[in-house]
């Protein structure tokens, strides 16, 4: 088999990792399904894809590095999905830079959609807390570490002298005297 068009036929789930055993497969289209899930890194390894229609689907995750290897591929089509990370390079990959093919993916980067990854998706600056905030805190936590560390330390000796006390007691009342007078 060489083509596999399978698009618009409200599938659902994950793709089949299995689909890669096509070896012959030059033309797959799961376009328009109802398809989720990362696409699985064995499409990859289908040396003789051509084409490949993954668009208007429910994929997440990343585009996986493997498809830096396929190529014979001419066409890429993964918009309309939920894809993130940086897309892969490679001989193919570099050349396919339609941004169409990407779009509606509002977290990839990569030189084929002219978003460089460092900036894509920069850091979130973390706010710095004043330092009367910090102090404010560390003195709060050390007074309640004074608090805890006496209370903690007279429980354990109260638990451990209740527990003593009634396995002590009762083994006392249960001896028995015997007095033997001898004469």
């Amino acid at each position: 088999m060489r083509t596999l068009l399978l698009s618009g036929n409200d599938f659902s789930g994950p793709i089949p990792k299995s689909i890669s055993n096509i070896s012959l497969l030059s033309i797959l289209d799961l376009s328009k399904n109802r398809l989720s899930g990362r696409i699985p890194t064995t499409l990859g390894d289908m040396k003789n894809l051509e084409s490949l229609d993954l668009s208007h689907n429910n994929l997440s995750g990343k585009i996986p590095q493997t498809f830096g290897k396929l190529l014979q591929l001419t066409n890429l089509e993964l918009s309309n999905n939920k894809l993130t990370g940086s897309i892969p390079s490679g001989p193919q990959m570099d050349r396919m830079n339609n941004p169409n093919s990407y779009a509606n993916n509002s977290g990839l980067c990569g030189m084929q959609i002219q978003v460089p990854c460092d900036k894509a998706f920069p850091e979130p600056k973390r706010e710095k807390k004043p330092k009367e905030s910090r102090s404010r805190e560390t003195w709060f936590s050390w007074v309640m570490a004074g608090i805890g560390f006496p209370f903690g330390l007279l429980s354990t000796v109260l638990v451990f002298y209740v527990i003593g006390y009634f396995d002590v007691v009762p083994k006392c009342s249960q001896r028995r005297h015997v007095n033997c007078v001898c004469w």
